[in-house]
Parts: C-alpha cells; sequence; structure tokens
C-alpha cells in the first residue's frame, strides 16, 4: 500500500511538474507585433525571483527600451529589476532592426509574495538613427507579459 501511495505521489508531481504555464501576453492598441517581450524562465527564490527575459525587435527600425521602464510584479506587488550578474548590464536597452536581445535578471520584492509572474514594458522608444542612445518618439506603451 505504501508503495502504490509513493508511486502515485510520484506520478502526479512529476505531471505537475512537467506541465506548461499559461502565459498571457497583453499589447496595447495599434501594432504591438513591432516588439515582443517574453519570459523563458522562471526561478523562485523567496523574496526575489530570477528569469530570463527575451526582447525581440520586428520592426525595419531600431528601438530602446530603458531597464526603470521594465516593471516586474509577483501577484500585486511590484518589484525591481537588475541585470542577475551583480546588476552589472545595460540600462539602455538598444535593439536594431530584427535583432533579439536575451538576459537574465532578479527581481527583488519586498516580502515573499504569492501570485502570478507579471512583466510590463511602460515604454517603447523609436531609435531610427540606430545608434543605441537617442530616443525618439514613444512607439508603444505597457506592454504585459504575465503567467496565469
Amino acid at each position: 500500500m505504501k508503495k502504490t501511495c509513493l508511486a502515485l505521489t510520484t506520478l502526479i508531481l512529476l505531471i505537475s511538474c512537467a506541465s506548461k504555464k499559461n502565459t498571457t501576453h497583453i499589447g496595447p492598441k495599434g501594432d504591438f507585433n513591432i516588439f515582443v517581450v517574453d519570459v523563458l524562465w522562471i526561478k523562485e527564490k523567496g523574496k526575489k525571483y530570477d528569469f530570463r527575459i527575451k526582447l525581440a525587435n520586428n520592426s525595419g527600425t531600431g528601438l530602446i527600451v530603458m531597464l526603470n521602464d521594465l516593471n516586474c510584479f509577483k501577484g500585486e506587488t511590484m518589484g525591481e529589476i537588475s541585470h542577475a550578474f551583480f546588476g552589472a548590464g545595460e540600462r539602455t536597452i538598444d535593439l536594431k532592426a530584427r535583432e533579439v536581445k536575451e538576459f537574465n535578471a532578479i527581481c527583488k520584492l519586498r516580502e515573499k509574495e504569492k501570485g502570478s509572474y507579471k512583466l510590463i514594458v511602460r515604454r517603447v522608444f523609436e531609435n531610427p538613427s540606430e545608434d543605441g542612445k537617442t530616443k525618439g518618439k514613444v512607439l508603444l506603451k505597457d506592454i504585459i507579459w504575465q503567467v496565469q
């Protein structure tokens, strides 16, 4: 009986761990397909979580995203994003036409929280000169990635 219960528990655990998380991408009004944000994995660590973010520029011109325009959440609590490698990394994330960038980041929360994970990109700027520095007009606002 004990072996049967143990085997059943192990099977249920394996099935639940293997299931894919249901994610939602919510874009602003307009052509939000020019910029795509995705989170490839999340590792829970109590008052913080590590994650790998993927930013894709599908447009024909350069784009800029400021690190301080990225907001991370767990439940309703907003955290602070920093680069995973001792906070070292780009503060101005520039994406040339058709470029994709991935990097590891940390979301630090005030306290351990429960709830779904969410990432919001507040603003995406145009960078027509593709110098990676000069912000043009705001093309997109409030792009949301969320685990349901």
